[in-house]
């Protein structure tokens, strides 16, 4: 087995195992069907607070790494597609790296921490 091989075996197999580093994640590429394939994610990238119209929001970013080969992962990934984790949908707003075994890429999502003065529910999004 060549040293590419291993690679790709190594992905598949113990990056991308839910038993060990990866979970399930539901991605849609832009005008497909939603695709359950595995994923590793760091939920803890970055979060900013601000107050607009809507009242007090969070913009939120997370890391996902998914594999690129066509029946395991997603092939292509792109800016225009979206994945859902948790029952949460997120934006992918950026392909980090890409190659043939895997893609780094970050998802953001905005989500609503307390209603404006027009409205006094407290909740989330």
């Amino acid at each position: 087995m060549s040293f590419l091989e291993n690679m790709d075996g190594d992905m598949q197999n113990v990056i991308l195992n839910t038993t060990e580093h990866a979970e399930t994640i539901t991605y849609t590429v832009q005008g497909g069907s939603p695709k359950s394939i595995e994923a590793v994610v760091d939920r803890g990238r970055y979060d900013e607070i601000e107050n607009g119209p809507q009242g007090l929001q969070r913009n939120r970013e997370i890391e996902i790494w998914i594999s690129t080969d066509a029946t395991a992962g997603i092939e292509t990934p792109s800016t225009d597609d979206e994945v859902t984790i948790d029952g949460k949908n997120w934006n992918v707003e950026q392909v980090m790296d890409q190659d043939g075994y895997g893609a780094h890429l970050i998802l953001s999502r905005r989500e609503t921490i307390e209603k404006s003065e027009d409205d006094h529910r407290m909740g989330m999004s």
